[in-house]
């Protein structure tokens, strides 16, 4: 996957290869692709997460290790780390989903209606992962989503998103 995106004052290569999700994976602990992605576009990433998806693929993207390293804590020290999550997220959608971003802004309601099984699906994710979100984390997954994938989820209501929480409970819980 390669993504060309505006980051750090101009347009900037980003590729990563499989051995570049490896490093990545490597870097946090062993922890897969698919963790780190949700973590990112739902905004519960650390610092750490930001430096090491923009730092390899920088590398990835051509650019020398140390300059790379250079820049990615030159720009994290300034903060704004919505913005470089967001940045993060892109390269990570591109990678995961397959699609680039796009910056075609949807119009009106997406046409799908919610179901929590067909959006866990989608999103990589375990219903128990879920069910364990608030309500907001959930709407900003959705939306970031939204921004990269086709067809779109239709967000539900807070009262929506609770009664869908609890007709898929589990029965057996302890």
């Amino acid at each position: 996957m390669q993504l060309v995106i505006p980051w750090a004052g101009q347009d900037r290569l980003f590729r990563l290869d499989t051995g570049d999700v490896m490093d990545l994976e490597q870097a946090r602990d062993g922890e897969g692709i698919g963790a780190i992605y949700i973590r990112v576009i739902a905004f519960q990433y650390s610092v750490s997460d930001l430096f090491h998806i923009l730092r390899i693929g920088l590398i990835g993207g051509g650019m020398k290790a140390i300059e790379a390293e250079i820049l990615v804590r030159d720009q994290l020290s300034a903060g704004r780390f919505a913005l470089h999550c967001e940045t993060c997220g892109e390269i990570l959608a591109a990678l995961v989903e397959g699609i680039a971003p796009s910056d075609e802004q949807g119009d009106g309601d997406p046409a799908e209606a919610f179901d929590l099984a067909d959006i866990a699906v989608r999103l990589n994710m375990k219903p128990q992962e879920i069910r364990e979100m608030r309500f907001d984390d959930f709407i900003n997954l959705i939306r970031a989503h939204n921004k990269r994938a086709e067809p779109k989820i239709r967000p539900p209501s807070e009262e929506e998103f609770m009664d869908i929480l609890r007709r898929y409970e589990p029965e057996n819980v302890t």
